[in-house]
C-alpha cells in the first residue's frame, strides 16, 4: 500500500509541475493580480488595492457584500506591532474568454498577531476584466473553509 500511496505521489508531483507551464500568458496574468490584490491587502494599502480592481469591484466576503470602501474602513483600524500575514495560493483553475476571465483557487493565510500564529483557509473565486490598465478583479468571492465536525 505504502509502495501504491509513493508511486502517486512521484506520478502526481510532475503533472502538477507540466501543469503549471501549460498556463498562458494571460492566466499567470489573472492569477498574478490576484496575488498583488491579496500582496495589497496584506499591507493594508488601499492604493495598491485600488491599482488590481475595478471601480466597481465587489468583494462577497463569508456572507457579506463589501466594495472598496469597505475594505478601506475595516483597514483604518491600527494593527498590532507584530501583525503579519503569509498568504499562498493553489490555484486549480483559470479560465480566459477574450476580456473577461475567472479563476478559483484555495487561499491560506498565515496570520500572527499578539503573538499568536492562525491559519485561515478559503475556497476563493475571481472574476477579472481586462482593461485598457490590464486585468482587473471585478468579483471576488471569498467562504471560509471550516473543519467539518
Amino acid at each position: 500500500m505504502l509502495k501504491k500511496i509513493l508511486l502517486l505521489i512521484l506520478i502526481s508531483l510532475p503533472l502538477q509541475q507540466v501543469l503549471a507551464q501549460t498556463k498562458t500568458k494571460e492566466q499567470k496574468e489573472v492569477e498574478q493580480m490576484v496575488v498583488l490584490f491579496f500582496d495589497a491587502l496584506t499591507e493594508a494599502s488601499i492604493p495598491k488595492m485600488k491599482e488590481t480592481v475595478t471601480e466597481d469591484f465587489l468583494l462577497l466576503e463569508d456572507g457579506m457584500v463589501w466594495n472598496i470602501d469597505t475594505l478601506a474602513v475595516k483597514f483604518a483600524v491600527t494593527r498590532p506591532a507584530d501583525f503579519k500575514r503569509l498568504n499562498s495560493f493553489d490555484f486549480f483553475n483559470t479560465i480566459v474568454k477574450g476580456n473577461l476571465a475567472w479563476t478559483n483557487y484555495e487561499n491560506t493565510a498565515v496570520i500572527t498577531r499578539n503573538q499568536k500564529e492562525t491559519t485561515i483557509r478559503w475556497l476563493e473565486s475571481a472574476i477579472l476584466e481586462k482593461t485598457r490598465k490590464g486585468w482587473r478583479i471585478r468579483v471576488l468571492h471569498s467562504t471560509v473553509i471550516r473543519r467539518k465536525l
